[in-house]
Protein backbone atom coordinates (compact mmCIF):
# COMPACT_ATOMS: atom_id res chain seq x y z
CA UNK A 1 0.00 0.00 0.00
CA UNK A 2 2.77 2.46 0.89
CA UNK A 3 3.94 2.01 -2.87
CA UNK A 4 0.48 2.92 -4.10
CA UNK A 5 0.00 5.84 -1.93
CA UNK A 6 3.88 7.16 -2.99
CA UNK A 7 3.06 6.74 -6.86
CA UNK A 8 -0.79 8.82 -6.32
CA UNK A 9 1.81 11.09 -4.36
CA UNK A 10 4.34 11.50 -6.90
CA UNK A 11 2.07 11.92 -9.80
CA UNK A 12 -0.13 14.74 -7.86
CA UNK A 13 3.49 16.64 -7.35
CA UNK A 14 4.41 16.19 -10.39
CA UNK A 15 0.80 17.25 -12.36
CA UNK A 16 1.43 20.54 -9.58
CA UNK A 17 4.85 21.09 -11.11
CA UNK A 18 4.04 20.83 -14.40
CA UNK A 19 0.42 23.30 -14.46
CA UNK A 20 2.83 25.39 -12.83
CA UNK A 21 5.51 25.41 -14.52
CA UNK A 22 3.97 25.61 -18.30
CA UNK A 23 0.28 27.08 -17.45
CA UNK A 24 1.34 29.30 -14.16
CA UNK A 25 -1.61 27.74 -12.34
CA UNK A 26 -2.77 24.47 -10.99
CA UNK A 27 -6.23 23.06 -10.75
CA UNK A 28 -7.56 22.26 -7.74
CA UNK A 29 -8.51 18.71 -8.25
CA UNK A 30 -4.62 18.25 -8.05
CA UNK A 31 -5.44 19.86 -4.02
CA UNK A 32 -8.32 17.56 -3.36
CA UNK A 33 -6.69 14.60 -4.97
CA UNK A 34 -3.33 15.23 -2.23
CA UNK A 35 -5.69 16.16 0.38
CA UNK A 36 -7.21 12.06 -0.27
CA UNK A 37 -3.38 10.85 -0.64
CA UNK A 38 -2.34 12.13 2.74
CA UNK A 39 -5.41 11.07 4.58
CA UNK A 40 -4.05 7.46 3.21
CA UNK A 41 -0.56 8.45 4.02
CA UNK A 42 -1.56 9.41 7.99
CA UNK A 43 -4.08 6.23 7.84
CA UNK A 44 -1.19 3.97 6.90
CA UNK A 45 1.63 5.96 9.43
CA UNK A 46 3.27 6.86 6.51
CA UNK A 47 3.13 11.17 7.64
CA UNK A 48 2.88 10.91 11.15
CA UNK A 49 0.74 14.03 13.08
CA UNK A 50 3.39 15.44 15.76
CA UNK A 51 1.30 17.96 17.37
CA UNK A 52 4.23 20.25 18.71
CA UNK A 53 6.04 20.18 14.80
CA UNK A 54 2.79 21.42 13.86
CA UNK A 55 2.39 24.35 16.34
CA UNK A 56 5.73 25.30 15.13
CA UNK A 57 5.35 24.78 11.76
CA UNK A 58 2.12 26.93 11.93
CA UNK A 59 3.89 29.94 13.71
CA UNK A 60 6.75 29.81 11.82
CA UNK A 61 4.53 30.09 8.93
CA UNK A 62 2.42 32.97 10.20
CA UNK A 63 5.43 34.92 11.06
CA UNK A 64 7.05 34.53 7.91
CA UNK A 65 3.47 35.74 6.25
CA UNK A 66 3.18 38.72 8.99
CA UNK A 67 6.65 40.05 7.74
CA UNK A 68 5.38 39.69 4.27
CA UNK A 69 2.47 41.35 4.68
CA UNK A 70 4.23 44.11 7.00
CA UNK A 71 6.36 44.86 3.88
CA UNK A 72 3.68 45.14 1.98
CA UNK A 73 2.52 47.47 4.02
CA UNK A 74 5.66 49.25 4.18
CA UNK A 75 6.55 49.77 0.73
CA UNK A 76 3.14 49.53 -0.98
CA UNK A 77 0.99 51.48 1.33
CA UNK A 78 -2.56 51.36 0.22
CA UNK A 79 -2.06 49.29 -2.93
CA UNK A 80 -0.45 46.41 0.00
CA UNK A 81 -2.92 43.99 -0.38
CA UNK A 82 -3.77 44.06 -3.94
CA UNK A 83 -0.04 43.84 -5.13
CA UNK A 84 0.25 41.07 -2.41
CA UNK A 85 -2.74 39.19 -3.91
CA UNK A 86 -1.18 39.36 -7.48
CA UNK A 87 2.62 38.36 -6.22
CA UNK A 88 0.97 35.24 -4.56
CA UNK A 89 -0.93 32.68 -6.50
CA UNK A 90 -3.66 30.40 -4.76
CA UNK A 91 -1.37 27.12 -5.99
CA UNK A 92 0.97 28.79 -3.61
CA UNK A 93 -1.33 29.24 -0.58
CA UNK A 94 -3.14 25.59 -1.15
CA UNK A 95 0.53 23.85 -1.24
CA UNK A 96 1.29 25.39 2.21
CA UNK A 97 -1.13 23.18 4.93
CA UNK A 98 0.88 19.83 2.87
CA UNK A 99 4.20 21.46 4.00
CA UNK A 100 3.25 22.13 7.67
CA UNK A 101 2.25 18.94 8.06
CA UNK A 102 4.58 16.65 6.63
CA UNK A 103 7.82 18.28 7.76
CA UNK A 104 9.71 18.21 11.09
CA UNK A 105 10.79 21.64 12.20
CA UNK A 106 14.19 22.29 11.46
CA UNK A 107 13.44 20.56 8.35
CA UNK A 108 10.75 22.68 7.43
CA UNK A 109 12.73 25.72 7.97
CA UNK A 110 15.27 24.38 5.86
CA UNK A 111 12.93 23.19 3.07
CA UNK A 112 11.22 26.98 2.77
CA UNK A 113 14.83 28.49 2.48
CA UNK A 114 15.69 25.87 -0.21
CA UNK A 115 12.62 26.65 -1.80
CA UNK A 116 12.63 30.54 -1.54
CA UNK A 117 16.67 30.67 -3.03
CA UNK A 118 15.56 28.35 -6.09
CA UNK A 119 12.75 31.01 -6.67
CA UNK A 120 15.54 33.61 -6.09
CA UNK A 121 17.13 32.00 -8.83
CA UNK A 122 14.64 31.36 -10.89
CA UNK A 123 13.36 34.89 -11.09
CA UNK A 124 17.38 36.15 -11.80
CA UNK A 125 17.55 33.59 -14.30
CA UNK A 126 14.06 34.52 -15.95
CA UNK A 127 14.36 37.91 -15.39
CA UNK A 128 17.23 38.59 -17.50
CA UNK A 129 15.74 37.63 -20.46
CA UNK A 130 13.87 40.54 -20.51
CA UNK A 131 10.15 38.92 -20.99
CA UNK A 132 6.75 40.05 -20.14
CA UNK A 133 5.73 40.50 -16.00
CA UNK A 134 7.53 37.60 -14.57
CA UNK A 135 5.08 34.87 -12.23
CA UNK A 136 7.87 32.58 -10.12
CA UNK A 137 6.31 29.06 -10.07
CA UNK A 138 6.62 28.55 -5.90
CA UNK A 139 3.83 26.03 -6.04
CA UNK A 140 6.00 23.94 -8.79
CA UNK A 141 9.27 24.59 -7.31
CA UNK A 142 8.21 23.62 -4.14
CA UNK A 143 6.56 20.23 -5.27
CA UNK A 144 9.38 19.24 -7.13
CA UNK A 145 11.28 20.01 -3.63
CA UNK A 146 8.26 17.81 -1.91
CA UNK A 147 8.56 15.16 -4.46
CA UNK A 148 12.04 14.40 -3.82
CA UNK A 149 11.40 14.39 -0.03
CA UNK A 150 8.67 12.06 -0.41
CA UNK A 151 11.32 9.74 -2.89
CA UNK A 152 14.47 10.13 -0.49
CA UNK A 153 12.12 8.81 2.54
CA UNK A 154 10.14 6.17 1.24
CA UNK A 155 13.96 4.85 -0.25
CA UNK A 156 15.31 5.52 3.31
CA UNK A 157 17.87 8.12 2.09
CA UNK A 158 16.49 10.58 4.86
CA UNK A 159 13.08 10.70 6.74
CA UNK A 160 11.39 14.71 6.54
CA UNK A 161 9.45 13.69 9.39
CA UNK A 162 13.00 13.65 11.51
CA UNK A 163 14.92 16.29 11.95
CA UNK A 164 17.73 16.34 10.03
CA UNK A 165 19.51 18.18 12.66
CA UNK A 166 19.79 15.35 15.28
CA UNK A 167 20.98 12.86 12.36
CA UNK A 168 24.35 14.86 12.68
Amino acid sequence: MAAFILFLVVTIFLSIAFQDFKHRMVWVVNYLALTVAYFLAAYFHLVILNKENLLFNVFFLLAITSLTSFYYLLKYREKAFSTLKLSIGWGDILLLPFLVVSFSPSNFVLFLLLSFAMSLLWYLGKGRQGTEKLVIPLAGIQAIGMLAAWLASFFRLFRFQVDILSIF
